[in-house]
């Protein structure tokens, strides 16, 4: 994928990783086939816990030999949190770069950026989804951020064995809430009318009409059940499911 990933847009950030075994060295940790990336060609990744839920999401990409990963500026220091602990073992440097922060229209840009990828049906981990998601509940087998071939990383095995058993109950919708009154964040409870927890908001952005349009992770049964959804006392309408259960 060929994008201006040094465009600035204030709200994201970039973590660069230098050093010769750079490559080697994200390999491992991340889900995606980092020998894939290359200066005309990003990828989609994520670096999972133990247990296979996502840390933290981004895009990979290379540029003038380093490798860069883009991701909510937010996460950048929470990033080099998980990844320094192996750094310091292969002679990597985790650079955090600088951002503008005086760009006025700082907010409607990263909305609209936001926007982008939810309509693309692309999942961002923020803080407050922090190892709540495995990869398949984002649809990211799906966008080219797993690779089942190129050897263990961490959170693996558990990620593998849910691809191929097949036993995932909560998958990725896109979704739209009419209420422009009220503000809506990664990490919102959706519920049924009974008030039962049954799923979590991905991401959250105003569209142009003042709707909000948003990727919710659900449990299959509530979809298949057609159950009347909410979050925050407003009324979810589910427009399409962003993923597609592999059969």
């Amino acid at each position: 994928m060929k994008d201006n990933h040094f465009t600035p847009v204030p709200g994201l950030g970039l973590l660069a990783v230098r050093s010769p075994t750079a490559n080697s060295f994200l390999q491992g940790l991340v889900t995606c086939d980092v020998s894939q990336v290359s200066e005309a060609n990003s990828l989609l990744g994520a670096h999972c816990n133990s247990k296979g839920r996502i840390l933290f999401s981004f895009r990979l990409f290379l540029h003038d030999g380093v490798l860069y990963l883009k991701m909510p500026q937010e996460m950048i220091d929470r990033a080099i949190h998980h990844l320094q602990k192996y750094a310091m073992f292969s002679k990597v440097t985790l650079e955090k770069l600088p951002v503008d922060s005086e760009n006025k229209n700082s907010l409607s840009d990263i909305n609209a950026w936001i926007l982008a990828d939810i309509q693309a049906g692309i999942a961002t981990v923020y803080p407050a989804t922090e190892g709540l998601f495995i990869p398949q509940m984002l649809n990211y087998s799906q966008l080219g951020a797993l690779s089942f071939i190129k050897g263990c990383y961490i959170g693996q095995e558990i990620v593998a064995r849910t691809e191929h058993l097949g036993k995932l109950k909560r998958h990725l919708h896109h979704a739209i809430i009419k209420a422009p009154e009220k503000t809506f964040s990664p990490g919102d409870v959706i519920t049924r009318q009974d008030q039962d927890e049954i799923g979590s908001v991905a991401n959250a952005a105003l569209d142009n009409d003042k709707n909000w349009q948003l990727l919710v992770v659900l449990q299959d049964e509530a979809v298949k059940n057609a159950d009347t959804l909410f979050c925050h006392d407003s009324l979810i309408q589910l427009t399409s499911a962003a993923t597609e259960e592999k059969k």
